[in-house]
């Protein structure tokens, strides 16, 4: 199973170069999603980071979330301990999700999806930025221009590490020694907004 989820992850990554990756988390005997309500942009994905044994996340329709029922609309699915959803299936608009372990006590969510505004269409444009080596192992060098912080997290959507740029800095240095081997996602931001996400392994 976790080979499979892996294998998902890195192929849906791909696509995925310049755009954020929200994360929702349930842990343990948790009730609600946190957070249970977020507003992204067309073309960003969506991870469940959820107990492996207490929850899953389903897309619903509305009447059937507003009484806790737990029928998919033909949406998104994920089992227990969750995982990634594609903007393939986040179109623009509201999806509503729940937890079908836990609907009846009201455990559910909501996505809102808009599409891109044309001045952050603009600030994308504007930015770029590089990696190396990758893989890397005990250092990560990364090259910005038009940004002003650099967010790492692993695929469990854990934060590793975040780093804020000097005034001018182009290029920074992160210690890496300690991150476990395995596969990352780097954030680039600007203005606390994310203008790319892409991957990056260490060996």
């Amino acid at each position: 199973m976790k080979k499979i989820l892996l294998t998902f992850c890195l192929f849906t990554l791909a696509f995925a170069l310049f755009s954020k990756t929200w994360v929702i988390t349930a842990n343990g005997f948790a009730t609600e999603f946190t957070p249970n309500a977020i507003t992204i942009t067309l073309g960003d994905s969506v991870l469940f980071t959820l107990d492996p044994i207490q929850h899953n996340a389903r897309e619903i329709s509305q009447a059937d979330w507003n009484m806790n029922g737990t029928t998919s609309n033909g949406g998104f699915i994920l089992g227990e301990g969750g995982g990634l959803v594609l903007p393939a299936n986040l179109a623009i608009g509201t999806h509503y999700y729940i937890c079908t372990n836990h609907a009846s006590m009201g455990m559910k969510g909501t996505i809102i999806v808009q599409g891109q505004t044309s001045s952050l269409k603009t600030t994308r444009n504007k930015m770029s930025s590089r990696a190396y080596p990758n893989p890397f192992s005990n250092k990560l060098i990364v090259e910005i221009t038009g940004a002003d912080a650099v967010s790492i997290y692993n695929l469990l959507g854990e934060k590793m590490s975040v780093i804020f740029l000097k005034n001018n800095e182009t290029s920074i240095e992160i210690d890496t020694n300690n991150f476990p081997k395995g596969i990352y996602l780097y954030s680039v931001l600007k203005d606390g907004i994310t203008l790319e996400t892409r991957k990056i392994t260490k060996l």
